[in-house]
């Protein structure tokens, strides 16, 4: 997130309007700032605890302890619509039979 960015979320979630007028109504573009700001922090943090949990698995049946499991770059995309998602599968449906020609591909 850039300076101007973080500076607006900061704004946005110290503002007094949210947690200290009682009687204060949020305009519609209010609410779907939030909701915007809300959904940048939350998809980051779910990832981040699938991550988490899948590599202590895998580590456990491995038995190996600490190894790292994902790229340390990885690419996620939010699924917006139904063409999106029967892309995103076919891609993970056929992208292993790809894996032995990859260049980063190990066998260990």
């Amino acid at each position: 997130m850039d300076d101007y960015n973080m500076q607006k979320n900061q704004e946005f979630y110290l503002s007094d309007k949210w947690w200290n007028k009682l009687n204060y109504q949020p305009t519609k573009k209010e609410v779907e700032e939030y909701c915007k700001l809300r959904r940048r922090r939350i998809i980051p943090k779910i990832m981040g605890k699938l991550q988490m949990k899948t590599s202590k698995d895998i580590n456990i049946l491995r038995k190996t302890p600490g190894a790292k499991n994902w790229q340390h770059d990885y690419h996620d995309h939010v699924i917006r619509d139904e063409r999106s998602y029967h892309r995103i599968k076919n891609y993970i449906i056929n992208n292993p039979k790809n894996w032995k020609g990859d260049i980063f591909y190990d066998r260990a």
